[in-house]
């Protein structure tokens, strides 16, 4: 999955509410939609929408892809914010491509990667 320019992506969480802090407190994302089987979180172009599951294994295989022109802003935030997990700036220099990654608490892999 790929987003950016308001692509949303759908990925799994196993607890509404554990997922809603983690992206609110931690990651800086606003809330849009919240109810018992749903969840979507917002930041400028960025858009994620979560999807109660009970299976335990399912985050662990899911990756989502976000583009920014923002990367080296949003990891210095990151790093600010002391984000758990988050990885080194991987930079790509025949593709001009940099990247970094995230696993929210449920183990949904987030890469994020200039557009």
């Amino acid at each position: 999955m790929s987003a950016g320019d308001n692509d949303i992506h759908s990925l799994p969480s196993l607890d509404l509410e554990e997922t809603r802090i983690y992206y609110q407190n931690n990651l800086g994302f606003s809330i849009d939609h919240v109810d018992k089987n749903y969840l979507t979180v917002s930041r400028a172009t960025m858009s994620i929408k979560f999807y109660l599951t009970r299976d335990e294994q399912l985050p662990l295989k899911t990756t989502c892809t976000i583009c920014s022109e923002k990367i080296d802003m949003l990891y210095k935030e990151f790093v600010t914010r002391k984000i758990l997990g988050l990885s080194k700036v991987n930079a790509y220099e025949m593709k001009a491509v940099r990247e970094f990654f995230i696993k929210d608490p449920h183990e949904n892999l987030l890469r994020f990667k200039t557009t």
